[in-house]
């Protein structure tokens, strides 16, 4: 088992791609046939929610059970987040619910990749647009007895001037990692622990791969190659931090 299904953490998948500003009627009308899989036909009733912001080109849509598609005239990300319902009782305080269904990481991944896939081919004019960057994100929240061997090396890493009086931190290191003929990986890491008692800390590892150039045609098959590709080298990186090999000064200091 990996350690994001020992964390419990969840998955965020995305694409940025060339921009096109669509109105966001129109992106609503194009994913349609995703929509629809949250009615219920029996009662007519809708399931999910639509957020516009501001701008008028980007949108966000949440299911009740979990999965949020976002957006915008050059991204679409699609995530897994935990709902909740307040269900009432009889004679009784309401109850809270999950309506999402937790799963494992590795289980979720796919689901969401799919997802992506196919509301990317939908959105519009997108037959004509490219894939610029492909993101993985992994969002863990937990606390700090029980963090990875890695990510706890880490923290007591950052907290030695201070003898690891550490009360809270945040940590965000962005750096390159490979570099090849026609792509660079990078990753964005946050490691997050707030003043407030009653929050756990959060670990996020956002995962990026640029592609340069950016002349990957949005085609099913090709995106989804892409992805898989992408995922693969992600779980890797991923696992790489839990280990804490990257963490090991030893190791550091005889790579130099």
């Amino acid at each position: 088992m990996v350690w994001c299904d020992k964390l419990a953490s969840t998955p965020a998948v995305g694409f940025a791609l060339d921009p096109h500003l669509a109105p966001t009627s129109s992106i609503l009308a194009a994913l349609a046939p995703v929509l629809e899989e949250w009615v219920v036909r029996d009662t007519d009733k809708v399931e999910f929610t639509v957020d516009r912001t501001a701008d008028p080109f980007s949108l966000q849509i949440t299911s009740n059970t979990g999965f949020l598609y976002a957006i915008t005239h050059s991204r679409i990300w699609v995530e897994f987040i935990h709902k909740m319902k307040l269900r009432p009782t009889s004679g009784g305080p309401p109850i809270a619910e999950l309506t999402s269904q937790p799963l494992p990481f590795t289980v979720l991944m796919p689901e969401i990749s799919r997802r992506l896939i196919e509301a990317t081919m939908l959105l519009p004019n997108i037959g004509t647009r490219n894939v610029r960057r492909i993101g993985i994100v992994s969002t863990t929240v937990l606390d700090e007895a029980t963090m990875p061997p890695g990510i706890a090396r880490f923290v007591r890493y950052m907290s030695r001037p201070w003898q690891g009086a550490v009360e809270n931190y945040q940590f965000m290191i962005a750096s390159e990692l490979s570099r090849g003929s026609q792509s660079v990986d990078k990753c964005i890491h946050t490691v997050l622990k707030s003043d407030d008692a009653e929050q756990l800390p959060v670990l996020k590892f956002d995962w990026q791969r640029w592609f340069d150039p950016p002349s990957h045609p949005v085609r099913k098959e090709s995106i989804t190659t892409l992805l898989r590709n992408a995922e693969d080298t992600a779980m890797t990186y991923f696992e790489e931090l839990a280990e804490g090999n990257r963490f090991d000064e030893n190791l550091l200091r005889s790579s130099t």
